[in-house]
């Protein structure tokens, strides 16, 4: 999918026309997590009970529903793109992780706390699974990764960068061969030692 679809806002509001986003017009994004619909009847909800507890005072509304809100979308938005990787091979590792989280909360739930992914199918906060994936390092380690594999397609597609399959000869000795070599090197003087 495309990350220019997805939208990102520091705020919700206008105070100067008293506007207010909500919905996808505040955090599209990928339907990768399954959670554009609920967060966008979560900004409805959140507008009705701000409006009831601040009597319908607009001046008050409009920033406290952005302070409310703005991390959820933002998650939302994150979290699509970053709790998938790109990388097959890192995906397979992501979702290995995620299956050995859920088999150790049921075997030791007081020792291992759920996947932080399931927290949001029961209702809880993007924002907290967004801060506990984060926590695991699995947000920071798919960013780089897939905004890696983003940019060197981009590079590669816009012509950039051009592919030169005709690697020399020391170049790939350099490449592969030495650190084959160094690592050897090394195991040897381990084994004396």
């Amino acid at each position: 999918w495309s990350t220019n679809s997805q939208v990102h806002c520091n705020f919700y509001h206008s105070e100067k026309i008293n506007a207010l986003l909500l919905g996808d017009a505040a955090h599209a994004t990928s339907p990768a997590i399954g959670q554009g619909m609920n967060t966008a009847l979560a900004d409805a909800a959140a507008l009705i009970a701000i409006l009831d507890e601040d009597k319908d005072n607009w001046d008050t509304v409009l920033p406290k529903f952005s302070a409310q809100r703005v991390k959820e979308g933002n998650a939302l938005t994150d979290l699509s793109f970053y709790t998938f990787s790109l990388s097959p091979v890192m995906q397979l590792k992501l979702m290995f992780g995620q299956v050995l989280r859920r088999k150790l909360h049921v075997l030791l739930p007081s020792v291992f706390a759920s996947d932080p992914m399931d927290e949001v199918g029961r209702g809880g906060k993007l924002s907290e699974a967004y801060h506990r994936m984060s926590q695991l390092g699995i947000i920071q380690k798919v960013r780089l990764v897939n905004d890696s594999m983003i940019r060197d397609h981009f590079e590669r597609k816009v012509g950039m960068v051009r592919d030169n399959n005709k690697r020399s000869f020391i170049k790939t000795v350099i490449l592969y061969g030495l650190p084959v070599a160094c690592a050897a090197v090394l195991g040897m003087k381990m084994r004396t030692l």
